[in-house]
C-alpha cells in the first residue's frame, strides 16, 4: 500500500510521469471517498443519537477568510498562497536535503506563528519576517552532521510526523471545542490522505507537482463553496 511507502523514491525510477500521476491520483480519490463515506456516518450518527453539538463540526473557513466580501482576495488565498506556504513548510524538506530542511522549519515557524498566535500571514510582517529569517540562518550554522535525519531516524518516521502535523494544523478550520478533540482527529483524516499524496508527488515528481495538485484540489473547493452563495 502508498501508505507504507509514499516517503519512497523508487517510482521515479521505475514508472512514468504518467503512471506516478495516475496512481497518486487513483490513491488519493478512493482514499477519499472512503474517509468522507465514514465521516458522513459518524457525523449523522453523532447527531441522530445527539451525542455532539454537531455544529462545532463545520468547516469555517469560508467565514475566516471573508469570502462573501472579497473573492479575488479568498481565490488567491485558497488557490495560490496557502497551497504553496503548505507546500514550502510541509513538503519541501521531506527529501531532507539541509537547505530544504531548514526553509521548511522556517516557513513551519511562521506557520505557527499565524495559526496560533492569531494573526494572518500579511499581518505583523515586519515583526516576523526578520524572526524567521533569523531562524533560518541559525538552523543554517548548525554542522551538516546535525542533519543527517535519515541516518538518525527512519526516514518514514520524519515524514509520517510532517504528514501528521499538516493534517492536525487543520483542526483550527472548526470551532474548536477540546470535547470534541477525538472527533476532530478523525476529521482532519481527508488532510491527511492529501498530505500523503503530496509528498508521493513532491518525492517522485518534484515540487511543482506537489503544489499544482495542491492548488488543484484547493479551486475544487473554491469552486463547491462558491456555489452555496449562488442565489437558488
Amino acid at each position: 500500500m502508498m501508505y507504507k511507502t509514499f516517503y519512497l523514491q523508487t517510482d521515479k525510477q521505475t514508472l512514468s510521469k504518467g503512471d506516478i500521476l495516475f496512481k497518486g491520483i487513483f490513491f488519493y480519490v478512493k482514499n477519499w471517498v472512503i474517509v468522507v463515506t465514514f465521516l458522513m456516518i459518524l457525523l449523522f450518527l453523532l447527531k441522530a443519537f445527539n451525542i455532539a453539538n454537531t455544529e462545532y463540526f463545520k468547516y469555517n473557513l469560508d467565514e475566516k477568510l471573508g469570502f462573501r466580501h472579497h473573492l479575488l482576495h479568498f481565490f488567491f488565498i485558497t488557490v495560490v498562497l496557502y497551497p504553496m506556504i503548505e507546500e514550502l513548510t510541509f513538503r519541501l524538506g521531506t527529501n531532507l536535503k539541509k537547505l530544504n530542511v531548514i526553509i521548511s522549519l522556517s516557513f513551519l515557524l511562521l506557520v505557527f506563528i499565524d495559526r496560533y498566535v492569531g494573526y494572518n500571514y500579511f499581518d505583523a510582517l515586519q515583526y516576523k519576517l526578520p524572526i524567521c529569517i533569523a531562524f533560518a540562518l541559525l538552523l543554517y550554522c548548525i554542522p551538516q552532521k546535525y542533519f543527517q535525519i535519515e541516518k538518525k531516524w527512519k526516514k518514514g518516521l520524519a515524514v509520517y510526523a510532517i504528514t501528521i502535523l499538516f493534517a492536525l494544523m487543520h483542526i483550527t478550520n472548526y470551532p474548536f471545542h477540546l470535547l470534541y478533540l477525538p472527533v476532530y482527529c478523525l476529521l482532519v483524516l481527508p488532510q491527511f490522505i492529501m498530505g500523503v499524496t503530496f509528498v508521493y508527488f513532491r518525492l517522485n515528481l518534484g515540487f511543482l507537482y506537489g503544489y499544482g495538485f495542491h492548488a488543484l484540489i484547493n479551486l475544487i473547493a473554491f469552486c463547491l463553496t462558491l456555489l452555496k452563495f449562488i442565489p437558488q
